[in-house]
C-alpha cells in the first residue's frame, strides 16, 4: 500500500463522515503538493467528493490493480468506450453485473469440506464488446 492511497482513504472517510469541506481541503492540498499545483476541487457534497476522489485515485494508482475494488465498493460501471481499447476489448459492464463477481475456484470447493458447489457464486458470461 502506498502512502498516496492513505491520503485518498482519509479524504473519502472525512467526506463520507460528514465533513465535505475538510475532505475538499485534504484532497486539494494533496493533489496540489504531489501532482498538479493548479488543481481545484469543484465538488461540494460528500457524494460529489467521493466521485472526485475516485477519479483522482484512478489517476494516481493507475495500473496498480486497485480500481476493481473501488468499482465494486462504489457500485460503478466499467465503461471502456472512448478509451482507445481495441474494439474486441471495449466493454460497458453495468454496476452489479454478474460478470464482476468471482466464482470460488473448483480446487477450493474440492479441498474445503465446509463448502459445496451450491455455495458458489453464479457463473457470468464473457461480456460482449460494444466497440468505441
Amino acid at each position: 500500500m502506498r502512502i498516496e492511497e492513505m491520503y485518498y482513504i482519509q479524504a473519502e472517510a472525512t467526506a463520507m463522515g460528514g465533513n465535505p469541506s475538510g475532505a475538499k481541503t485534504m484532497l486539494e492540498e494533496f493533489v496540489k503538493t504531489y501532482r498538479n499545483p493548479g488543481y481545484a476541487v469543484t465538488a461540494s457534497t460528500a457524494e460529489e467528493l467521493q466521485d472526485e476522489i475516485w477519479h483522482e485515485r484512478r489517476i494516481e494508482l493507475w495500473g496498480e490493480g486497485l480500481s476493481f475494488f473501488d468499482v465494486m465498493r462504489l457500485n460503478k460501471d466499467i465503461d471502456r468506450r472512448g478509451a482507445a481499447f481495441p474494439n474486441a476489448y471495449t466493454y460497458h459492464i453495468p454496476a452489479g453485473s454478474i460478470e464482476l463477481i468471482y466464482c470460488i475456484p473448483q480446487g477450493e470447493i474440492t479441498a474445503n469440506p465446509m463448502i459445496s458447489a451450491d455455495d458458489n457464486n453464479p457463473n457470468g458470461t464473457k461480456p460482449t464488446p460494444v466497440g468505441n
